[in-house]
């Protein structure tokens, strides 16, 4: 079934479904309110069974801090609390300058609020909580091509320094990953990349 627009001209999936512990699914989305304008985070609810969804709220507000700035590929993620966790690419410069932003909600994806920045430069971020409770987010670094991970120890609160996975990469174009824990504290990373030695790089054309 498609989606329904419920007011917006158009949105953009990100392949982000989560369950609440009610088993409401929910959708991460980005949707753009009117033509011309900037798209927005959002979440869309399952009204039965999985087969109708609806607009339920925005994660992140309308506000100065965001001027300028674009903000998409939300990512939900449920901890055991019931807490949810949002984490959002915040892009000033698509070649580099962006970073990794965390929002959460207590109640059930209805409101939601800043929580913290995960990256200091690096996203989008892929969410993942190990079985020994920490938070793992894995991300591209395009302002020096590579792959990189952060940790929490405290539910997203507070991360740890960078960690490298990789530092070959060639062009700027890389990462979108996707994680998951392969074995007790041995995470699988999935992403697309090249290397410096790669005889066709990409090259970026202006700031955007």
């Amino acid at each position: 079934a498609m989606l329904p627009n419920d007011g917006f001209y158009s949105l953009a999936a990100t392949e982000s479904a989560t369950v609440r512990p009610d088993g409401r699914c929910l959708l991460f989305l980005n949707g753009v309110t009117r033509q011309g304008q900037q798209s927005r985070p959002l979440v869309y609810r399952s009204m039965d069974d999985g087969t109708d969804f609806h607009f339920m709220s925005f994660v992140a507000p309308r506000d100065t801090r965001y001027e300028g700035l674009t903000l998409m590929y939300p990512r939900g993620l449920m901890l055991p609390s019931g807490r949810l966790l949002c984490t959002l690419r915040v892009d000033r410069d698509w070649a580099g300058d962006m970073w990794t932003e965390v929002y959460a909600s207590d109640d059930g994806g209805r409101t939601w609020g800043f929580l913290s920045r995960a990256t200091e430069f690096g996203a989008p971020s892929a969410p993942l909580r190990l079985r020994d409770g920490r938070l793992v987010m894995v991300y591209g670094q395009r302002l020096a091509p590579g792959i990189r991970a952060v940790v929490s120890e405290d539910d997203g609160r507070t991360w740890s320094g960078e960690i490298i996975v990789r530092e070959d990469g060639g062009s700027w174009d890389g990462g979108y990953p996707r994680a998951w824990e392969a074995a007790p504290g041995r995470i699988g990373v999935a992403y697309y990349f090249n290397t410096k030695d790669d005889p066709v790089q990409v090259k970026a054309t202006g700031r955007q």
